[in-house]
């Protein structure tokens, strides 16, 4: 016999496509910054900082594009 499988009936939450996009490109930035031997083990949050400045940069650059 089968297990049922009930599932939640509580919606997901909405995510704006501006913020999915600066997430996607802040994802990009920290695996180059990561992938670039930078240091950032004892203090992660600047890494996630560096990160979202970058993407910020890029969108930018995109709306002025």
């Amino acid at each position: 016999m089968k297990p049922t499988v009930t599932l939640s009936p509580t919606p997901l939450p909405t995510v704006r496509v501006y913020d999915r996009t600066r997430d996607e490109f802040a994802m990009a930035a920290l695996t180059g910054l990561l992938a670039a031997n930078v240091d950032y083990d004892r203090q992660p949050e600047q890494a996630a900082k560096r990160a979202y400045t970058l993407a910020d940069a890029m969108l930018k650059q995109r709306e002025a594009s």
